[in-house]
């Protein structure tokens, strides 16, 4: 594109040349190729090679993971999970996506990782661009998910506390879902942000 630019203003130094008598008239021809297209497999291989954003691997995590319903990126009371995905229970999953080890750091700084604060999720996990992040690092409450080369794998497994609900809801911070859920709700019919998806297997209909 910029040798097109550099020919251009060749050009118009030449127009202006040939307007003066300086220089005599001459012709250029530019082919325009057509556009090339690309599947969604040539799509998928060229941004693993290029590397993913933050909002990509949120949308990635949360169509990998989603339950019943996930959201992305999305604003809460006391925390702003980067994941949150629901089952047909109402029982929620956080993902917390670090690309950077200083970010997986900074996280144990975040107020909403306090102990005596409530906490939107019943499982959590961390979920890794690549492998930065070792198992042995993670809370013991937490699980750990590496993204590499376009897959995801489990590498450590969130305890399994489902049956334990009333000691779940104790810590859990509800009042910060249902905000989530408003933020969605605002986010999606006045803003059109669509940070979304539903499991086809409830709702077969949707497209996200």
């Amino acid at each position: 594109m910029s040798e097109f630019f550099d020919d251009l203003k060749t050009g118009l130094n030449e127009a202006v040349a040939i307007e003066r008598g300086e220089l005599k008239g001459r012709k250029t021809v530019y082919e325009i190729q057509p556009v090339k297209t690309y599947n969604n497999n040539q799509i998928h291989a060229i941004r693993n090679s290029v590397g993913m954003t933050h909002e990509e691997l949120c949308e990635a995590t949360a169509k990998k993971y989603v339950q019943t319903f996930a959201l992305w990126e999305v604003k809460g009371k006391w925390e702003n999970p980067d994941v949150i995905t629901w089952n047909s229970s109402g029982r929620s999953t956080v993902y917390e996506i670090k690309m950077s080890r200083s970010d997986f750091l900074a996280d144990f700084k975040k107020k909403c990782r306090q102990a005596e604060r409530k906490k939107a999720g019943c499982k959590f996990y961390y979920v890794c661009y690549g492998d930065f992040i070792k198992k042995e690092e993670v809370p013991e409450n937490w699980g750990l998910i590496h993204y590499i080369n376009g897959k995801f794998k489990e590498i450590k497994c969130s305890p399994n506390n489902w049956g334990n609900w009333d000691k779940i809801d104790q810590k859990r911070d509800l009042e910060g879902e249902i905000i989530m859920l408003v933020n969605y709700i605002l986010c999606n019919k006045y803003f059109n942000q669509q940070r979304y998806c539903f499991n086809k297997r409830y709702c077969p209909n949707s497209s996200m």
